[in-house]
């Protein structure tokens, strides 16, 4: 049987492993930006159903603050680092999903981070 808080737990647990491997393998950089995000996957999962996965990007500039991602700063030189969540609070008009079509300010930034979302 599943206990309360044990699915939030294995996610929490899941991103700070990918973020711990992301600081692990840049300790000589002394500051760069982590982009993450949500990606569908290619395939389906064994049930049949389509998925996501987190994906982890560092960056040497700054990224804009999207909806749906987290933007970590890291600074190396004094061995901290800050997040800033920017979660889909905001309405989202579900129509554009049945179109694809994506609003132009979203597609301008993920034109201006090289098309690392929206492929």
């Amino acid at each position: 049987m599943q206990q309360l808080g044990e699915t939030g737990d294995a996610m929490a647990k899941g991103f700070m492993d990918e973020l711990q491997k992301v600081l692990d393998e840049n300790p000589r950089d002394d500051h760069y930006w982590i982009l993450v995000h949500a990606k569908p996957l290619l395939n389906q999962n064994y049930l049949g159903k389509h998925a996501i996965r987190q994906v982890f990007v560092k960056m040497n500039y700054e990224p804009p603050p999207l909806l749906g991602t987290i933007r970590i700063f890291v600074d190396n030189k004094k061995g901290a680092y800050k997040m800033e969540v920017f979660p889909h609070d905001v309405p989202i008009d579900e129509s554009v999903y049945e179109k694809g079509e994506v609003s132009p300010e979203i597609y301008e930034s993920s034109f201006k981070l090289g098309n690392c979302i929206m492929y």
